[in-house]
């Protein structure tokens, strides 16, 4: 594990971190979705 990773642990462990993440996961993971969704196209069609 190198300093970035230990970083970004130590960040996601602080307590409204934590809390914005519960909360907000599906917001997260549908524009997470979208994002993967417009690469995807970006990539198959090449438009």
């Amino acid at each position: 594990m190198n300093e970035a990773d230990r970083k970004l642990i130590k960040f996601l462990e602080k307590p409204w971190v934590r809390a914005i993440v519960k909360w907000e996961a599906p917001f997260w993971l549908i524009l997470l979705g979208i994002l993967i969704w417009f690469a995807y196209k970006g990539v198959t069609c090449g438009c």
